[in-house]
């Protein structure tokens, strides 16, 4: 009874307080409508009275101009006459108008007499804008202005002439507190008056309270100051609306107000603006309706009102609370008998375990289902209710029995074991069975389906599990079964076809009919044992065909159980896996030897180095570490072809396997690099070393015999680098290096040679390291110069400079090129600083073409054999040209003998590119190399460059003095210039001079200069006797 009373309670409540919101929104309505009104009326009167007083001051300003007696002051400029005329006048204007301000101006527009304030003198500049607008018209003006006085005051003034001639301007007034009262007394208002204070002044505002008698005080508020005030407190909420509009806000339209604890009337508020000829907002004016007396009223009305509703409302309550009772009681022994019958039901469906009944209605949407339809289906009953099995299970559209079934639906048959599957929330797919019949109403009427549902899936498995050992059975695996004797019963197709035993010969027998006989008996006892005490053993073993062929075997074995748990029967599933062995090996041999050599690669030898290692930290015995490097592989290699350089290698490694025992590693590092790791060395350092050195000297002696390759016999030699390790050893990446350095080390000493490691060599390569890191920092930091030496032809003159790197270090100083060049060589980094050199040169050689003592010089650079040997080199050098605008005829590259042996072809072509673009070539330090006369004659060479050291004894060396002459006949047989380094004296010239060479370097001319004194050098040779 309360769930239906309760709510009609709330409903009748509601109603009432509808009413009152109702009601006091109507009110709201009322009096927003009436404020708007009052606004309006008050805007309008406002106007019509600015209006009136304007004709009026026109007409009073007329009758004072007109005055004899005020004309005569007036004209004569006379203040005290001037006041004695008009201060009776004045009196009755104020008194009876309302008029404030009344002020006499020269013609000049300053100020001769204010009636207000007569003590003030005159004499001021009037530079109020009526004055102006009245001067520039020259007729009469009005306009609201702050007056001195602080108050907004409507200004009347005119020009006042006498016989055509301007004596000056009357200047007449009335302040806003005169319309403020005017206005309240018209509209029966409170009307509150203030000035907008960022318009007006504080000083100006004292002057006029004094004069004036104003309301208020300019310190009471933020942005007012009160002129007139009807009441004796503003209303509460009107000041901060007020404040923000004197401020510059916007208009907050009707205000409903309420006095304060004084006054507790409540008021309709609304503000109006007043605004100078600028347009600004000097003052406003806040408008006040006593809307008290009609507030009440309403009040009394919608009381009245309210009272005889809650009275009605309470008969009307009181006798639905008797219906509700007497119906109540007769549907609570209803609900009981019920709710008895749904228990009785509900413990019936879910005693049911996976079954559940359902109901469909007319429309074949869930009407019902039982709460055991959640344990069948893992769906809550809620989310079935009012769906149809296809929104449920929507991926059953296109299933044909599905199809049917609902044919069977449309068609009101009944449903009989329907099956189908469905997908829990937790991902497990189910089988559920359901079956019902179609229910129909006394007239035939179709109501709906009632059945009942279960869960399959058990049996499903079941039907699988069978399906799929019938199928496994006859799959591609052996299988066969035996009894608790190990008796063979049964075998499938694939155990024929694996072993070549028929199923006759297998049956009665044993799997010893299988055994290869490599295991021992105990062995095959302790897998049957696994079996029955654990249900199931895995894994490879041999097995024995019929023509008794050994082969891997991957076997299954699987204990069966009766209902004691004893053993009753054993299932084998086994299959051939000699072709997955195979193809293991195959990759482990891909993936861990070289496909050249078949010997270890890297990634295995790394394995192996770490496993020695570890071995000798162990056993306290050392190891050697070989590294062997052929000599002049890649010459082969380019010469003859890969073809025999691949097939140098695999003799290479059938030489080195012989030279060590089984037990140590011969690997192929990579290219013409391989490793040989020698463990189980002897415990003392030395004696482990002369171990390794004798394996050393075996290998030399073996890889230094001819190889017989394809129409070749060829030789070769070997570089061993040997590392050892022992007890207490570095990691495996140090002993690397170490072997490496030593290699290394070995090639530096003329090759086909051995070298072990010396701490020597670590500190060597940390220092190159160091250098290489300085020489990156030092050209990324600016540090490198080019230093000029000087060219001389026979008469001693200026021909050209080389350009010679030095390195400006900020610690070392000024660094030459023989403690740096090797090292960027081995390091690359000579291909950055030969680019700058390319660069810097070509910029130099764009500068002296502009200058008249330098435009005719050359300029050579050194090019190293690497720099050389890049692909785009021609595109460095021009594109360097081209960047200076450098004239390239006057650029000359220096070579050296040893580039030109690599790859001649190659290098002429790029000379011959170069020389098209106009570049010269020399060949630098002659003699000392192994030039071929006939590379020497196809090369498009200017100039050989006579090495300084056959210079500097060719007075004393017979040798050299032949070796010289020879050169300079060599060069005039190939038409080539010939320039002679290192000359230090004159009797060095002369003897060059006396055998045809006439072009000279050294220090006889100049030593390398810095920039700035190499080009002093023509003005010195000009300025010399």
């Amino acid at each position: 009874m309360r769930q239906i009373l309760a709510p009609v309670l709330l409903v009748l409540l509601a109603i009432a307080l509808l009413l009152g919101l109702s009601a006091r929104q109507q009110q709201q309505r009322s009096e927003q409508q009436q404020g708007n009104e009052i606004r309006r009326q008050a805007q309008s009167l406002w106007l019509r009275l600015a209006d009136d007083e304007a004709r009026r001051l026109r007409w009073l300003a007329q009758q004072a101009r007109e005055n004899p007696a005020l004309q005569r002051a007036m004209r004569a400029g006379d203040r005290a006459a001037l006041l004695l005329a008009a201060r009776g006048e004045y009196g009755a204007m104020r008194r009876e108008s309302g008029i404030s301000h009344v002020a006499f101006i020269t013609p000049q527009q300053r100020t001769l007499l204010q009636l207000l304030d007569p003590e003030a003198g005159g004499g001021e500049l009037v530079l109020r804008p009526v004055l102006a607008e009245a001067a520039r018209l020259d007729a009469p003006a009005e306009g609201w202005e702050m007056a001195s006085t602080g108050v907004p005051v409507l200004r009347h003034v005119s020009p006042w002439r006498v016989d055509g001639q301007l004596i000056g301007y009357l200047e007449l007034g009335t302040e806003l507190g005169w319309f403020a009262r005017r206005l309240g007394d018209l509209l029966s208002l409170e009307v509150v008056a203030a000035v907008h204070k960022r318009h007006g002044k504080e000083r100006d505002f004292a002057r006029g309270k004094q004069l004036l008698g104003l309301a208020g005080q300019w310190d009471e508020h933020a942005q007012l100051a009160l002129l007139h005030n009807s009441l004796p407190a503003l209303p509460s909420g009107l000041l901060e609306p007020w404040q923000e509009l004197a401020g510059g806000g916007e208009d907050p339209g009707v205000l409903e107000l309420t006095g304060d604890r004084r006054d507790e009337r409540s008021w309709l508020a609304s503000l109006m603006t007043v605004h100078d000829r600028q347009g600004r907002a000097l003052a406003s004016l806040a408008l006040l309706d006593d809307i008290s007396a009609s507030r009440a009223a309403a009040t009394r009305r919608w009381g009245w009102i309210g009272g005889l509703c809650g009275v009605l409302g309470l008969a009307l309550f009181a006798g639905l609370y008797w219906r509700v009772r007497h119906v109540a009681r007769t549907l609570s022994r209803a609900d009981r008998a019920l709710r008895a019958n749904e228990q009785r039901f509900h413990d019936f469906a879910t005693a049911a375990g996976d079954w559940w009944f359902w109901e469909l209605d007319e429309r074949l949407r869930f009407s019902y289902v039982s709460p055991n339809v959640e344990h069948v289906t893992g769906r809550a009953p809620a989310s079935l209710l009012g769906r149809t099995t296809c929104e449920l299970l929507p991926e059953h559209e296109s299933d044909p029995a599905w199809a049917a079934h609902l044919q069977d639906l449309e068609r009101r048959r009944p449903i009989r074991q329907f099956e189908f599957d469905l997908s829990l929330p937790d991902g497990e797919r189910r089988w559920i069975q359901i079956s019902g019949l179609p229910l129909f109403d006394e007239d035939g009427a179709f109501q709906g389906y009632r059945g009942t549902g279960s869960n399959i899936s058990a049996r499903k498995a079941t039907e699988l599990e069978l399906r799929l050992a019938a199928t496994a059975f006859e799959a591609q695996e052996g299988m066969f079964i035996t009894d608790a004797e190990r008796r063979i019963l049964r075998v499938n197709k694939a155990f024929s076809l694996i072993t070549g035993f028929s199923a006759e010969e297998a049956l009665g027998n044993t799997p010893r009919l299988l055994s290869s006989g490599r295991y021992a008996p105990e062995y095959i006892e302790e897998i049957a044992a696994l079996v029955a005490r654990q249900g199931r053993w895995q894994g490879e073993i041999l097995s024995r065909r019929k023509n008794g062929e050994i082969y891997p075997q991957w076997l299954t074995l699987s204990a069966v159980r009766d209902a004691q748990g004893e053993l009753s029967h054993c299932v084998g599933l086994f299959s051939d896996i000699t072709e997955r062995k195979a193809a293991e090996a195959e990759i482990e041999r891909l993936a861990f030897y070289d496909p050249l050599t078949g010997l270890p690669n890297r990634r295995l030898l790394l394995d192996r180095l770490q496993r020695a290692l570890a071995a000798a930290q162990r056993g306290q015995r050392h190891g050697a570490l070989l590294l062997i490097d052929l000599d002049n592989f890649k010459t082969l290699n380019d010469t003859q072809g890969h073809d025999l350089g691949d097939l140098l290698l695999k003799q290479v490694a059938g030489r080195l396997l012989p030279c060590v025992r089984k037990s140590d590693t011969v690997a192929r590092l990579g290219g013409d690099e391989f490793v040989i790791i020698l463990d189980e060395l002897s415990e003392a350092g030395p004696c482990a070393a002369a171990e390794a050195e004798a394996v050393g000297v075996k290998l030399l002696k073996k890889l230094t015999q001819p190889y017989e390759l394809p129409g070749l016999e060829h030789h070769s030699t070997a570089s061993i680098g040997i590392a050892l390790f022992g007890p207490g050893s570095l990691g495996l990446d140090d002993v690397m290096k170490q072997a490496d350095l030593a290699m290394y080390q070995s090639k530096a000493a003329g090759r086909n040679a051995i070298r072990f490691f010396d701490p020597a060599m670590q500190s060597a390569a940390s220092e190159r390291a160091r250098l290489d890191a300085e020489i990156r920092r030092g050209l990324q930091r600016g540090e490198f110069r080019l230093f000029y030496q000087a060219q001389v032809d026979e008469h001693g003159a200026l021909t050209g400079a080389e350009a010679l790197l030095r390195w400006q270090h900020p610690q070392r100083g000024l660094v030459p090129p023989l403690e740096f060049i090797a090292a960027a060589e081995q390091s690359g980094l000579i291909l950055p600083l030969g680019q700058w050199v390319l660069d810097e040169a070509c910029r130099q050689l764009a500068e002296w073409s502009v200058q008249p003592d330098m435009a005719r010089l050359n300029l050579s650079i050194n090019v190293s054999a690497r720099q050389f040997q890049q692909a785009d080199f021609v595109t460095q050098v021009q594109r360097a040209l081209d960047r200076s605008g450098a004239p390239s005829q006057r650029l000359k590259l220096e070579l050296t003998e040893s580039l030109l042996m690599e790859d001649v072809e190659g290098v002429i072509a790029k000379m011959n590119a170069l020389q098209a673009c106009g570049v010269g070539f020399a060949l630098d330090d002659f003699g000392i190399g192994y030039s071929s006369l006939n590379y020497l004659r196809r090369l498009p060479l200017e100039q050989l460059k006579i090495d300084q050291s056959f210079v500097r004894n060719v007075l004393t060396e017979k040798h050299d003095a032949a070796i010289v002459r020879t050169i300079v006949a060599l060069a005039q047989s190939l038409g080539l210039e010939v320039l002679a380094e290192g000359v230090e004296t004159e009797a060095q010239r002369d003897f060059l001079l006396s055998q045809g060479c006439a072009a000279h370097q050294g220090f006889l001319f100049s030593q390398p200069l810095p920039l700035g004194e190499f080009e002093r050098l023509p003005a010195s040779a000009r300025s010399a006797p």
